[in-house]
């Protein structure tokens, strides 16, 4: 899976298409790739601006005046160059999820976890799974490992922060990724950890195991 990390990343939008949008005062989008879009959008974009610049107030023609760092607001940060914009924004990233939540498969932007992985199959997995001890963390760590798309989030070591977002490309790759891994988990726990010993195992320890198919 991509990582896309805000910290790093700078967004290069085309001066001209972006310029355009603005001078519409209507709603327009900018994509993690630079893209300057309308809607309708597409439930497989990923934004880092969605909304509209009202061009009929003294305020815009104020801010448009000393520029786009002032018609953006503080939690962009703006490079002018002759034919691109170049835009930091890690500051804005309690925006930005906001405008993706709604097409991210799944969430791990707050101190609660994972909590839904955005997926019937995935959601009754997790169910299951939790009878041995195997959080939504873990399968997200097999989904994020070994299928296609995009972690969208904000990372720094110092001071330590983590946010993200996460886009599957491919849900039956997930899906079949995730069976596998918890498959072996509970095979080794049953085989090897005697809190799960196959003789003491509980009714619903025994029905997860029968749904993964290890016993």
């Amino acid at each position: 899976m991509e990582k896309f990390n805000l910290v790093e990343e700078k967004i290069i939008v085309k001066k001209t298409a972006l310029m355009q949008a603005i001078n519409k005062g209507e709603e327009f989008a900018i994509t993690h790739r630079g893209e300057v879009l309308y809607p309708p959008y597409s439930d497989k974009d990923i934004f880092i601006f969605k909304g509209a610049l009202k061009i009929d107030t003294p305020a815009f023609a104020i801010a448009k005046q000393r520029g786009l760092n002032d018609l953006f607001g503080q939690l962009y940060k703006i490079k002018e160059e002759a034919e691109e914009v170049i835009f930091e924004a890690e500051n804005a990233w309690g925006e930005i999820v906001g405008f993706n939540q709604e097409n991210a498969a799944y969430d791990d932007t707050t101190s609660d976890g994972i909590m839904d992985l955005g997926d019937k199959e995935l959601e009754e997995m997790s169910w299951h799974a939790t009878e041995f001890g195997i959080t939504n963390r873990d399968i997200s760590d097999v989904i994020e490992e070994g299928c296609e798309g995009i972690l969208f989030c904000i990372h720094k070591e110092t001071p330590f922060m983590f946010s993200s977002l996460i886009f599957i490309d491919d849900f039956a790759c997930a899906r079949e990724k995730v069976k596998a891994a918890i498959k072996e988990k509970i095979a080794d726990k049953i085989a090897n950890d005697a809190d799960f010993a196959r003789d003491t195992l509980t009714d619903d320890e025994e029905e997860a195991a029968r749904f993964f198919g290890v016993i």
